[in-house]
């Protein structure tokens, strides 16, 4: 018989981290996306926190 492998016993990467992206220092990208995520959270625009933390998260990615 083959042994299978449940997903759960695969090591993945957590597609939800439990911790937003931090703005780096002195860094005028991270600071506007780091805004915008906070005035979307303002507005209760839930949509736009993800959105910023996705281009945060790649903007760290592409420059950090």
């Amino acid at each position: 018989m083959a042994s299978i492998k449940l997903w759960q016993q695969v090591g993945q990467r957590d597609p939800f981290p439990a911790d937003p992206p931090r703005a780096v220092p002195g860094c005028p990208a991270c600071l506007s996306l780091a805004v915008q995520r906070e005035n979307a959270g303002s507005a209760l625009d839930y949509s736009g926190v993800t959105d910023a933390n996705i281009r945060l998260r790649a903007h760290q990615a592409e420059d950090h």
